[in-house]
């Protein structure tokens, strides 16, 4: 079974397997109509979840290039076992096959 630890710039660290499946999360305009949604001149973007997508390991380079994918493409991604914690791809500082 193929590891991943992703190192991110608070010094924190989160290690993922190809049983992992991660959703992406994305921003989309703010469609507000109603005075019960959110202002559109305040919040022109609003989070929305993308895609549900999982790790599948690359026969020479492991689970960094299904990594790649997501985070060159998606702003932040949560485990799809865990809503509770949502990570930012741009605070990922390495990522180390083990």
């Amino acid at each position: 079974m193929s590891k991943i630890i992703i190192n991110f710039s608070d010094s924190t660290s989160l290690t993922l397997t190809n049983d992992d499946t991660l959703t992406t999360l994305s921003k989309i305009d703010n469609v507000a109509v109603d005075t019960t949604t959110k202002d559109k001149d305040v919040f022109p973007k609003v989070p929305s979840i993308s895609q549900v997508l999982k790790l599948h390991e690359h026969h020479h380079d492991g689970l960094i290039p299904s990594l790649l994918e997501i985070v060159i493409n998606y702003d932040f991604f949560m485990l799809n076992d865990d809503n509770k914690k949502v990570y930012c791809s741009n605070a990922i500082v390495s990522i180390e096959s083990i």
